[in-house]
């Protein structure tokens, strides 16, 4: 049964991973990502079924559309083998598909790549991604037990200030309203200090990053971090391993 659980939510996360790329790609463009047939970005030629098979098409295809020639960018498949192999995780930590958390992080971890992939490639955080994150994760907190009134006040007064003063400061160029909303979510998800974990861990990350690159003249010093790709990527790793990295770091501080 465990092998079969992979099976199938590896292959159910390529399916909703190509279906997430069409969302990211459509929220950005402002056209419809319901009920639109999927098209090649160069060309515009609809896509039959053959060239929508996930991953295996990119495979197939060498990377090219099959009517232009045109590459295809390898962001496609980052999306559908990402979130295909987070969700395969998901019985590796013990949630099975007879749990009803697994299903709740299914949905988790799939708003929370669409807004690393939104926020990365155009530096945009969609509210759909920010909706089905929010309420999920609240869900998750009150399930899980770790709901805590007084903190979720004490944690959105935080976030207000962490990321709100930055935006009116800036007027919205060094911080925009995407990040706020999305430390709202945080603290519905993960709590008040989860949440500071969490951020401190990505602006570590980003900041280590970003000197790297400057040294190396990767980029120059007006490159435009996507920090809620680094808050998402801690924030998947808090939400799973938040409690043991925390009682490893109190363990180096007070023993």
């Amino acid at each position: 049964m465990f092998w079969i659980e992979l099976f199938i939510l590896f292959f159910l996360g390529l399916i909703f991973g190509s279906f997430l790329n069409v969302m990211v790609y459509r929220i950005h463009k402002d056209e419809d990502w319901i009920f639109s047939r999927s098209k090649c970005v160069h060309c515009n030629t609809k896509l039959e079924l053959l060239d929508l098979i996930p991953l295996f098409s990119y495979i197939f295809l060498k990377g090219r559309c099959r009517y232009c020639k045109k590459s295809i960018s390898i962001f496609y498949v980052f999306g559908e083998l990402t979130l295909a192999l987070l969700w395969t995780m998901l019985p590796l930590l013990g949630y099975g598909l007879d749990n009803i958390i697994t299903y709740i992080l299914m949905a988790i971890i799939f708003a929370s790549l669409g807004i690393f992939m939104s926020d990365f490639s155009y530096r945009e955080i969609p509210l759909i991604f920010l909706l089905i994150l929010g309420l999920f994760g609240l869900i998750y907190n009150i399930i899980v037990g770790q709901f805590d009134f007084l903190g979720m006040l004490i944690g959105l007064t935080f976030v207000s200030l962490f990321f709100g003063l930055p935006f009116l400061i800036t007027k919205g160029r060094g911080m925009g309203l995407g990040d706020l909303f999305l430390g709202f979510v945080l603290v519905m998800t993960l709590g008040f200090y989860k949440t500071i974990f969490t951020i401190t861990m990505a602006y570590v990350v980003a900041a280590a990053l970003y000197l790297t690159l400057l040294v190396f003249r990767k980029i120059d010093k007006k490159y435009q971090i996507p920090i809620g790709s680094f808050i998402i990527f801690s924030f998947l790793i808090v939400l799973f391993f938040g409690s043991v990295i925390i009682d490893w770091y109190y363990s180096l501080i007070f023993y």
